[in-house]
């Protein structure tokens, strides 16, 4: 494999981590909006977590 092979591959690695990256954040946000959602409703005595 030549330097430049090297260097691609390494490139597209570091681009599909970082979309994984990306990608598990915004699934972070929205697990978090969706739990201060359930706290609130918890906390006015709502039971459906919907």
């Amino acid at each position: 494999m030549s330097m430049h092979d090297e260097s691609t591959q390494t490139a597209r690695r570091a681009a599909l981590a970082q979309g994984i990256i990306t990608e598990q954040q915004n699934e972070i946000r929205l697990m978090q909006a969706w739990l201060a959602r359930y706290r609130a409703r918890q906390a006015h005595g709502a039971s459906d977590p919907k």
